[in-house]
């Protein structure tokens, strides 16, 4: 069913494939990410931290626990890392089908939340500009609210085949990439609202009617706001059940989504340097955290974060918020 008011053209936009190159040069699809603040050669986007722990462990190949280990339980070994030195890449689509591949240079994550921020810069020489993003509703969808997902499905390399084997790539182009996958969006219903979390998913999610499908971790939940307007509601988690036989599907029966407010309090590595133009000035601005991008213009929150939402940091390091 297609989602009112925006194409499937114009969803390559807002969300994009992530991707990570491996020591050996291996590129290594790992789920999707959508557009929350768009700077042009600079862009906001929130993921799964699933996925960057994954990451993590690929970029860090010293086994620091089993790993069968269940992330609640792990210790907070190095959380908004420098990311810089990692091999993390979106990428950037518009409404042609054309995608560049962008730099992802900051990170922010916990394992309070599965949600987490990206910072993405376009290389230098690259000819594309970042102009779109969504809207976001920190506190998400209400109970039986209609729903809408939108990810990356079964993503996989395809480099090999397109280029000719009679040319030395590593030589002519190293960084050249070809996936082959297809965004996918399904519409459903909100089952259930777990604002103190639910099993394993010990942060504040919600239970959703439309299965999750490989590649669609970090992807988009999106709805309808009052005044008409699409918004992103939360993030794509994780599907425990899978269709019988076809491991890259899900069946829908346990699909669970990361609400967006635990994620503003996080902090980057570093402090982020936000330049926009008033009174034809340019300006510029520190932020260290999401929560500093919520002034009607760099991120919009529907919900109004900024002004209700206040966030403490507890004595274990965790983030602990209340609305207001």
């Amino acid at each position: 069913m297609p989602i009112p008011g925006i194409t499937t053209e114009q969803l390559r936009t807002i969300v994009w494939p992530l991707f990570m190159v491996e020591a050996d040069g291996k590129k290594t699809p790992i789920g999707s990410a959508t557009v929350i603040g768009a700077f042009g050669a600079h862009a906001l986007l929130i993921t799964a931290g699933h996925i960057l722990q994954y990451a993590e462990r690929v970029d860090d190949p010293r086994q620091w626990h089993h790993s069968s280990a269940l992330q609640f339980f792990l210790p907070e070994r190095s959380r908004n890392r420098e990311w810089r030195q990692m091999s993390l890449h979106v990428m950037a689509g518009d409404e042609t089908g054309n995608f560049a591949v962008c730099d992802v240079t900051h990170v922010g994550h916990s394992k309070s939340t599965d949600a987490a921020i990206l910072f993405v810069d376009v290389p230098e020489g690259v000819d594309h500009r970042i102009s779109t993003s969504l809207p976001i509703r920190s506190r998400g969808p209400l109970l039986d609210e209609k729903i809408y997902t939108v990810g990356y499905f079964d993503i996989s390399d395809v480099t090999q085949k397109h280029w000719p084997p009679f040319l030395p790539k590593e030589i002519l182009a190293p960084d050249l990439a070809f996936f082959d996958g297809r965004i996918t969006h399904l519409d459903g219903t909100v089952l259930d609202v777990f604002e103190e979390g639910e099993a394993l998913n010990r942060w504040p999610c919600f239970k959703v009617s439309t299965p999750f499908h490989s590649g669609m971790s970090g992807g988009a939940i999106l709805s309808i706001a009052k005044d008409g307007a699409l918004v992103l509601s939360g993030v794509i988690s994780s599907d425990a059940s899978t269709k019988e036989g076809q491991e890259k599907y899900g069946s829908g029966e346990n699909a669970i989504a990361s609400k967006i407010y635990p994620v503003l309090g996080l902090r980057f590595g570093e402090a982020l340097t936000y330049e926009y133009e008033e009174n034809e000035s340019l300006v510029s601005e520190k932020k260290e955290r999401l929560l500093d991008f919520l002034d009607g213009e760099a991120v919009v929150d529907i919900d109004h974060a900024q002004d209700h939402l206040q966030v403490e940091i507890k004595s274990n390091g965790y983030l602990q918020y209340s609305w207001t």
